[in-house]
């Protein structure tokens, strides 16, 4: 089996190919095709027993998925977590002038801008808020 995820083609002419290359790994392997009358062989066990290991494969490939669903959870938590930590910023008090480190509100996607924080001035306990102080880029 061919993996061209670039240029997956039309799938008909995949599995041909697939096909063809099978075959030919078999005559390789076994010195002949598979062929309906002769009766040395149980094809029909064969299939079952073909079938069981695509079971196998199958059974694997859920649980890698299922391990792989949880890491992106577990990394989603995680950048919602950072995202909660970065959304604390500096804001000014309206009545001291003080600056306090305080929990933004959501970020309002109406505003573009994050609302005014919870909770009352480091300084002197006002809650009347003028805004957040604009971040420094670190240069």
């Amino acid at each position: 089996m061919t993996d061209d995820a670039t240029d997956p083609g039309d799938a008909w002419e995949l599995v041909l190919g697939d096909m063809a290359r099978r075959r030919d790994l078999g005559i390789e392997r076994y010195g002949k095709g598979v062929d309906p009358a002769d009766r040395s062989e149980d094809w029909l066990r064969h299939g079952y027993e073909e079938v069981l290991d695509l079971a196998v494969y199958l059974r694997a490939a859920i649980v890698r998925g299922d391990a792989l669903a949880a890491e992106v959870l577990a990394l989603r938590a995680e950048r919602d977590r950072l995202g909660a930590v970065l959304s604390r910023r500096l804001y000014l008090c309206e009545r001291c002038g003080g600056t306090g480190r305080q929990e933004a509100a959501l970020y309002s996607v109406v505003t573009g801008r994050y609302d005014a924080p919870a909770g009352a001035c480091d300084d002197c306990g006002g809650d009347g808020w003028l805004g957040p102080i604009p971040r420094r880029n670190p240069t």
